[in-house]
């Protein structure tokens, strides 16, 4: 087994870890305890990057844990409150999140302040950091070859 081959399984695992731990934390995060809130605000902002632009959902919502009011800010996914594209955030304002929708929150039984609203899909990310971690052994790879030849 070569030097590459090496690097290409090392690169490969390191992905399928991150990719374990992501989905073991989300798993450990789905069992917080649930209650019923209520959404007060939400709206969409934009901000340009060198990669083109970040939308991101500002999300205020309201809930109750043994008599005391609490105000999280936070969506459940591994993208949090950010979008891909401003009409993906508009239209979660508009059909997910309007103003007094009733939300299901989960929050931390250790820290009640903690909280967030599930999200009923799989992260892409956690998805896809398995396949990238083949594509990039089989491009290490590939590479190895090439430069045997």
């Amino acid at each position: 087994m070569t030097q590459a081959d090496l690097e290409a399984i090392l690169v490969a695992a390191c992905c399928f870890l991150v990719c374990c731990r992501a989905a073991a934390h989300v798993r450990h995060r789905n069992r917080y305890p649930a209650v019923q809130g209520r959404v007060e605000q939400a709206s969409v902002t934009s901000k340009s990057t060198a990669d083109g632009a970040l939308h991101r959902l500002n999300i205020s919502y309201g809930y109750s844990v043994a008599g005391k009011q609490y105000v999280g800010h936070s969506i459940g996914n591994f993208l949090g409150n950010a979008f891909h594209t401003r009409r993906g955030a508009e239209a979660a304002v508009k059909n997910r999140f309007p103003v007094g929708q009733p939300v299901v929150v989960r929050y931390n039984p250790k820290d009640p302040e903690e909280s967030f609203i599930p999200q009923p899909s799989l992260p892409w990310n956690m998805v896809a950091l398995l396949p990238l971690g083949v594509l990039l052994a089989l491009v290490a790879k590939i590479a190895h070859l090439g430069a045997l030849q």
